[in-house]
């Protein structure tokens, strides 16, 4: 399979992935694509970017049940990150994020999500996403 078909396929395996989250998983689809592209950018062989995508799923499960990370500062004060590995059996440092925010308890609200630094700052990129109430 060629890269962008293999990669094709990996974002229609990541969308089927998302719809299984049902109402405990708000998100924007059009920022989804824009971070599935940035990731994208960010491993650019097929069988990296398909890991970082596999474990941005289960980490985003992790989420939803746990709600576990760090609060944030400035305008995305109302956020919450998780910082996690794209490869963790490799170990290293936590290069993704996943930026959201519990909604009533029974819901998560993703922001988006991608890697810390590559192809630029998530959080410059995501505070674009965000208009403070």
């Amino acid at each position: 399979m060629n890269e962008p078909a293999a990669n094709e396929a990996t974002k229609r395996w990541f969308a089927e992935q998302l719809e299984r989250f049902g109402a405990a998983l708000r998100f924007n689809p059009a920022d989804v694509l824009d971070d599935l592209a940035s990731l994208e950018a960010a491993f650019p062989s097929p069988e990296s970017y398909k890991v970082a995508l596999e474990e941005a799923i289960h980490q985003l499960h992790v989420v939803v049940r746990q709600q576990p990370g760090k609060g944030m500062r400035g305008r995305l004060n109302v956020w919450r990150r998780h910082a996690f590995q794209s490869m963790p059996a490799r170990g290293g440092k936590a290069d993704l994020r996943i930026v959201y925010k519990a909604s009533d308890g029974s819901e998560v609200e993703l922001l988006g999500f991608g890697h810390r630094h590559v192809p630029r700052d998530i959080y410059q990129r995501l505070r674009s996403r965000h208009s403070p109430s």
